[in-house]
């Protein structure tokens, strides 16, 4: 199947762009040896606007997924998967779903054990398939050939016969997806410098960066962009002119810093004179910058340079090995620290125990309403009448019983069935949840919420056209099985009035999470609506036992009717939250919630009456108890009107609005600024920190910030359990001079670079790289309390890859079950 619908795709992209020919990607292969391992490289360029799939998709109905073959051979091993770069997943209209992809480069990786010293040839193909928006290119199999243990190991590129990897021969397939991180240094300098006058002199410094990086233009439009720029000291010199570029310069919008910029790919020289102080023997200027690629961006960095008055030449510093011992001064100590042995291997996969357990209590959430629907009065008084049917007034109690077991399965696969069109919308859970966060959507389940409360509460009848239920009631008497199913819609259709607000309450709650959550609960709800009617069905003498029909069932409806006024008034403050009108603010919410919970215990002692109510209100114990319950909770919520420490009421956690959008001001978490402030709070209140590598100028940032945290779940987790440690590596205010220093960084690419620390943000830049061996940010990173990692970090590419909230809120969950493991 999988194949045919990629034919399909393909046999009409030829159709439309027959007149062309397309070569969208170019392939480039490299090897990296060290000792008897080596590391296999497989680099992808494509062409702006195409993308090329990876190893692994979400379903085997859509394109073909990028396969990396090798040809056995003895003299080498192959050493776990196939690892890739950055993807992306999005909507892929050529077949109509989300898809993982590369988009502008793509860079496969495969370790290898060497068997042998002798020079020998790993092959094999790299087979895959490239798309745009609108057409697909047959499937492409790239051949390569590594030579390996040669005095320069080098590798070709073969051209492939047809579609098939390696006809008659065995292949080896690796597949798995790998979102790298480490300390990237994707740019070399060659900096010069001359003397061209008195104390006057000229720095050149030419940037080579590594594909798909760039460096930006030292004038900028948008105050989001770092520019590259020289900086003397005023004791040292100054400035002469201005800064000149030879390079070729890229003006565009760019979507990681969500700005249009000016920048360098490939090579750039920057030029710039000087003019030194008198009477000095060197001095020294920085070259700041920032580097980026198409997915993230490195913290602002520079480069110092030292010249030396009398010759205008650069004063190099002597190469050494790393040595940070001078580092352990300036940063937190992390004596408990392994990076490679967190506690709990984990880092946001839900597991299945997870999943069941939420399942399980949407079940029981239908359960309920189910339960409460059965004490209305649309349904109550239909019990009795229709068991009494069924066992024909209790002279035929064994069959009764099996027409009552079959109604009620009908009634329970009729609402069971609602959910199907959920089901074939073809709409994973982040679509829904867009839906479900939409705020006319939520201004529409407001309105529908306040209709079905003033029905509740008696000032008129929401029912479904009589007609309907009057042709489905005349049906049923055709008998049989299908007069049952028949007489179960009739039910249904009758009972609408009473049923639809509590069903309209089960999808508005479960909407954004799919279509299994949806089926579950409205499971439960089938399951307790139709179960009395077998069970006394099965016992007719427990219908002895229940209480009379009367004005309780009307006391029902109205508490159900206060009960949507309350949800109403949380779908308004989702719609205020998003489109930030400042209507529904967190002290505006308590107070609706508690004027409403004072009106139901008004209503229970009889101080207030509705249309349906008639008579002396009766305070029996239960109604009472049940009075003093509610009012006990409205008490519980007067706090969230104050703007104090008890403003954050955890039994309603999630249905206000958070805990910033108030009048008194504050923000979404309280974050610490400073790494052994946020340990020392996390060990007063023992809990585990949240360390939050950012940046002020950092946009994937925001985006988490502002679309990840104020999710219910992750707002709850990091707000009660966790202390959150946001360090800013692009902080500019300067250190005391006792706190400054210098440390030695190793990149990936095995180059060493000395690193001042001279700024708040230089201490943590330096912090995330030496301890936690990466340079980019946002990366997330969950410790206890005396240093010690839960489980494996995460960054903005794991949570767009992961799903997005729910990745992130697993991610939390399984830190913080490790961390209780420790206690």
């Amino acid at each position: 199947m999988k194949n045919f619908i990629a034919s399909i795709i393909v046999a009409l992209s030829a159709f439309v762009g027959f007149s062309q020919v397309y070569d969208p990607v170019d392939w480039e292969y490299s090897v990296e040896q060290n000792g008897n391992e080596a590391t296999l490289i497989f680099t992808a360029t494509i062409e702006e606007g195409w993308h090329v799939y990876s190893q692994v998709l979400e379903s085997e109905d859509g394109p073909i997924a990028t396969e990396v073959t090798f040809t056995p051979n003895p003299n080498y091993e192959l050493l776990g998967k196939t690892t890739e770069s950055k993807t992306y997943n999005e909507y892929d209209p050529n077949f109509e779903m989300n898809l993982t992809f590369f988009k502008t480069k793509a860079v496969l990786k495969q370790k290898v054990k060497l068997k042998t010293d002798k020079p020998f040839n790993i092959e094999g193909g790299v087979y895959f398939m490239v798309c745009n928006e609108s057409m697909c290119l047959p499937p492409s199999d790239e051949r390569h050939n590594f030579e390996l243990n040669g005095d320069n190991s080098t590798q070709e590129k073969t051209d492939a016969p047809g579609l098939k990897l390696v006809e008659g021969d065995e292949v080896v397939t690796q597949q798995e997806t790998n979102s790298g991180s480490g300390i990237e240094d994707p740019i070399d300098w060659e900096i010069t410098s001359k003397k061209i006058g008195k104390n006057t002199f000229e720095i050149s410094a030419k940037a080579k960066l590594d594909k798909h990086w760039h460096i930006y233009a030292n004038r900028q439009v948008s105050d989001m962009i770092i520019p590259t720029e020289f900086y003397i000291a005023d004791s040292m010199g100054k400035l002469q002119g201005e800064i000149k570029e030879l390079g070729d310069i890229h003006e565009v919008y760019e979507e990681v810093n969500d700005a249009d910029s000016r920048y360098y790919e490939d090579e750039v020289t920057f030029i710039q004179q000087f003019q030194s102080a008198e009477g000095l023997a060197n001095f020294t200027v920085e070259l700041s910058y920032m580097l980026c690629d198409t997915s993230h961006c490195l913290a602002p960095t520079y480069e110092e340079i030292k010249v030396d008055v009398a010759t205008g030449n650069i004063i190099k510093g002597a190469t050494s090995s790393v040595d940070n011992s001078g580092a352990l001064e300036i940063l937190p100590a992390m004596e408990n620290f392994d990076l490679d042995n967190p506690i709990a291997d984990c880092g946001g996969e839900s597991t299945n125990s997870e999943e069941k357990k939420g399942l399980w209590l949407l079940f029981l959430l239908g359960i309920g309403g189910g339960l409460f629907a059965i004490l209305t009065p649309c349904v109550y008084p239909m019990i009795p009448l229709t068991v009494s049917f069924f066992t024909k007034g209790g002279q035929d109690s064994k069959g009764g019983f099996g027409k009552a077991a079959l109604y009620g399965l009908f009634i329970f696969l009729i609402y069971t069935s609602l959910s199907l069109p959920f089901w074939f919308t073809d709409a994973d859970p982040q679509v829904l949840n867009g839906i479900a966060t939409n705020p006319i959507l939520n201004l529409v389940f407001f309105a529908v919420f306040v209709f079905f409360a003033f029905s509740f509460l008696g000032y008129y009848e929401l029912t479904l056209p009589s007609k309907w239920s009057n042709k489905v009631d005349s049906a049923s008497n055709v008998g049989g099985i299908i007069g049952i199913a028949l007489m179960a819609l009739t039910l249904a259709l009758v009972s609408f009035s009473c049923t639809g607000p509590i069903l309209g309450s089960v999808l508005a709650g479960v909407l954004k999470d799919g279509p299994l959550p949806l089926t579950v609960a409205l499971a439960g709800f089938g399951l307790a609506l139709g179960l009395p009617f077998a069970i006394f069905a099965a016992f007719p003498s427990l219908m002895k036992k229940l209480p009379s029909s009367g004005g309780w069932l009307n006391s029902v409806k109205v508490v159900l009717g206060f009960l949507e006024l309350a949800l109403a008034i949380k779908f308004l403050s989702n719609a205020d939250l998003v489109m930030q009108w400042g209507l529904i603010k967190r002290e505006v919410f308590f107070a609706l919630w508690i004027l409403i919970g004072l009106g139901l215990v008004a209503y229970l002692f009889g101080l207030i009456k509705f249309p349906h109510d008639h008579g002396k209100t009766k305070l029996s114990f239960f109604r009472v108890s049940f009075a003093i319950m509610i009012l006990a909770f409205v008490v519980y919520l007067i706090p969230g009107l104050t703007g104090g420490e008890n403003a954050n009421r955890k039994l309603v956690s999630g249905f206000p609005p958070p805990m910033h959008y108030s009048y008194f001001g504050g923000e979404m978490f309280h974050a610490y600024k400073d790494y052994e402030e946020g340990r020392k709070a996390a060990e007063e209140q023992g809990k585990p920190m949240l360390v939050d590598f950012t940046g002020w100028a950092c946009v994937n940032c925001r985006e988490v910030e502002e679309n990840i945290w104020p999710n219910e779940e992750v707002m709850k987790l990091i707000s009660e359990e966790f202390i959150l440690v946001s360090l800013y590596v692009d902080e500019d205010i300067e250190l005391a001079k006792e706190d400054q220093g210098e440390v030695d960084i190793k990149y990936d690419n095995g180059k060493v670079k000395k690193k001042k620390i001279k700024t708040v943000g230089d201490k943590w830049f330096t912090f995330e790289t030496i301890v936690f061996k990466n340079n980019a940010q946002p990366r997330y990173i969950l410790l206890s309390d005396d240093g010690r990692l839960l489980n494996n970090p995460i960054s903005y590419a794991d949570i767009k890859k992961g799903g997005g909230a729910q990745f992130y809120a697993d991610f939390l969950k399984c830190g913080l079950e490790a961390y209780k493991t420790m206690n």
